[in-house]
């Protein structure tokens, strides 16, 4: 009995250091162009550490990818004020916390370069932001604390690159919402799409 709780015991060892090897933890960072429905368009930015589970030790694999990102998003619009009639610039400003969890694969082009490609889906809460209209602050709305944003966020996402000698990525990607964030009904639905530019380093 106790040789096979040994037996055991090795195998779950051996099992979880083989997992560990396939696993690769890095650090990403990317600007975004914030192309919210209904509404103008914002910079953002995204930054925050990422890992990757491969399926396989070749080059050419199946994998998971994970990332915890501090992602800023946020829209600018027109609008007719009420007091004079004159326009105004409606913006708003949105920080997450964001776990995007895709599922890609990798095809070498040589032994320097992979092509990369992921899909999945992302959720979000939301930590602090702002909404204001033109320059008089007193109509400065928090848009999490005063109610105006849903803090929880989901959608999915795809990213394209290039992964360069092993640790290197570059990649683009594309994001998009399924919820509308406002909390009130209201007539428009600015729900997140995002395009972006990232690049990641995996030790």
């Amino acid at each position: 009995m106790k040789i096979n709780a040994s037996l055991i015991l090795a195998a779950v060892l051996m099992a979880l250091t083989a997992s560990a090897q396939n696993m690769r933890y890095g650090f990403t960072a990317g600007f975004q162009s914030c192309m919210a429905h209904d509404v103008g368009s914002r910079a953002g930015y995204k930054i925050g550490p990422s890992a990757q589970y491969s399926f396989s030790d070749n080059d050419r694999t199946a994998f998971l990818d994970f990332s915890l990102l501090l992602t800023a998003k946020g829209w600018s619009d027109d609008i007719m004020t009420a007091a004079d009639g004159n326009s105004a610039e409606w913006k708003l400003r949105a920080n997450y916390l964001e776990l995007p969890v895709h599922i890609g694969y990798a095809l070498p082009l040589n032994n320097d370069v992979r092509v990369i490609g992921t899909v999945g889906p992302y959720f979000a809460v939301g930590l602090w932001g702002n909404s204001s209209i033109g320059d008089d602050s007193t109509d400065d709305v928090k848009v999490f604390s005063d109610n105006f944003y849903q803090r929880f966020d989901c959608g999915w996402g795809l990213t394209i690159g290039a992964e360069l000698h092993s640790h290197l990525r570059i990649s683009a990607g594309f994001e998009m919402s399924v919820l509308n964030p406002m909390k009130n009904k209201m007539d428009f639905n600015p729900s997140d799409r995002n395009v972006s530019l990232a690049v990641a380093y995996l030790f």
